[in-house]
């Protein structure tokens, strides 16, 4: 009798302490990531496996179900359901994210550096000074699409899954730059373009979840990666589009562009798994995580993130007016010479994204940071001082290969000062602080084209990129 009950105690403790994290199943779960389960008490009946102890940290009576990412379905307390999960292969997800950034930059770069001749040949804009005010007005109308919308993505991703987020990011932004070939007038331009923005949002999307999945001492180089990565992808889009709109037309390119960039979404769905969260109504809201952060933290996040925006500022004013500049130059080869700067500029990034992180290591994220902030600034002041087409290339291309070593370092800097609870909410706000100067600098230096020439348009851009080399080696840090 005494032999009976030891047995069946150690059978009940044996599947108390196994419920903890067993797959119960494969598929989706009444289409929910938690289920709660009573717990079941001797004498109450009910399905032998679905016993579970009271063991530490146990909800009394409620157990939670979710996914793995895969296919199973795993049975745990709610503050060990992320814990009950298979590690997520890191590196395979940077290899499919990589490659899909690829194909998405090359998409949008395989139209969107000929909004400028999209303007004078299928909408009619031929002078020079109103050229330069539409091309800006276009270019900063998709990134106050994206200052609008980044936060409300960033914070949606932290709560529902960052790969959620770039699967839509993809499929949005491939259809709109599509739509973007049947306008036919400069203000239905921007509209279209505003919705790009707020729609699209691929960089921030992929950069959190390659942050998030990373382990902390590889974060740098699987950035650097990825920068490069979306580097080549803009270096060769440009080249291809203006080969291919000599022959069948800008807008057929356009809509090219956008199949390409939805192309690699369903090899993304099925390749990347991140790590599962719980979505409890007990977890810690944006503000207490903030309030719970270090002020010193909050504070280096801050520079860093005006930092990004200064040098969106100076990138995306100087990218429009650099083609601007090639108009003016030569009119006729400007499709031409449009393709092989972006190329240039394309191949420099990439090949200093990849680089950059070997450097950092020795000298630190900041003082590359630094240095880069200078050099782009003088490059681009020397776009607008060329006096011909080549040279401008030449600039385009130097300027490429500073901000190829700028952007990742500044990214890998947020994604280590960040909370990790709040991770793709800080790379939503940053989105949001970089697309405002993506909105603002086309703006701004567009109207000093207008009323002044290209040349101290450019002036402006190069002033607010050193101004983010100023605020790094006044206030920023070395994150620790």
């Amino acid at each position: 009798m005494r032999r009976g009950v030891a047995l069946a105690g150690r059978r009940s403790a044996a599947r108390a302490a196994g419920a903890s994290a067993r797959p119960l199943g494969r598929g989706r779960l009444l289409g929910t990531r938690f289920s709660a389960l009573p717990r079941d008490r001797a004498g109450a009946g009910g399905p032998a496996g679905r016993q579970v102890g009271a063991g530490p940290g146990w909800p009394i009576g409620r157990t939670c179900r979710r996914r793995d990412g895969g296919e199973n379905v795993i049975e745990a307390a709610p503050d060990q359901a992320v814990a009950a999960v298979a590690p997520v292969d890191w590196k395979r997800n940077l290899t499919a994210i990589a490659v899909s950034q690829f194909a998405t930059k090359f998409g949008f770069a395989f139209a969107t550096p000929f909004v400028p001749l999209f303007l004078s040949r299928e909408l009619g804009i031929r002078n020079g000074r109103e050229l330069a005010f539409w091309a800006g007005l276009v270019a900063g109308a998709t990134g106050l699409g994206v200052a609008t919308a980044s936060p409300v993505w960033g914070a949606v991703a932290d709560r529902y899954g960052r790969k959620r987020m770039l699967v839509r990011a993809m499929i949005g932004g491939g259809v709109i730059l599509a739509a973007t070939a049947f306008v036919r007038t400069p203000p239905q331009l921007v509209g279209v373009r505003f919705f790009l923005g707020a729609m699209a949002g691929t960089t921030a999307a992929a950069t959190a979840l390659v942050a998030a999945e990373t382990p902390r001492g590889r974060v740098g180089w699987a950035l650097g990666t990825v920068s490069s990565t979306q580097a080549l992808g803009q270096a060769f889009g440009p080249l291809a589009g203006g080969l291919l709109s000599a022959v069948f037309g800008l807008r057929q390119v356009l809509v090219a562009g956008g199949l390409l960039i939805i192309a690699p979404v369903l090899m993304l769905a099925r390749a990347v798994r991140e790590t599962p969260r719980p979505e409890l109504r007990s977890r810690r809201s944006i503000r207490q995580v903030l309030h719970d952060t270090e002020p010193a933290v909050r504070i280096a996040v801050g520079v860093l993130v005006v930092a990004q925006g200064l040098t969106y500022f100076g990138y995306w004013s100087a990218v429009q007016l650099a083609a601007v500049r090639l108009v003016e130059l030569n009119p006729r080869g400007a499709a031409v010479e449009t393709g092989f700067a972006f190329t240039a500029l394309g191949l420099a990034t990439g090949a200093a994204a990849l680089g950059y992180s070997f450097v950092a290591t020795r000298i630190g994220f900041r003082a590359v940071g630094i240095g880069a902030a200078v050099v782009m600034a003088v490059m681009i002041g020397g776009i607008g001082r060329a006096p011909a087409a080549l040279l401008v290339i030449a600039a385009v291309g130097g300027m490429g290969l500073a901000y190829g070593a700028l952007a990742p370092a500044l990214s890998s800097m947020v994604g280590l000062e960040a909370p990790s609870a709040i991770k793709a909410t800080v790379f939503g706000l940053s989105a949001s602080v970089s697309a405002l100067g993506m909105a603002s600098g086309p703006i701004i230096t567009g109207g000093v084209a207008a009323l002044v020439d290209v040349p101290a348009a450019l002036l402006v851009s190069a002033g607010a990129t050193f101004l983010s080399a100023v605020m790094l080696a006044g206030w920023a840090r070395e994150p620790r």
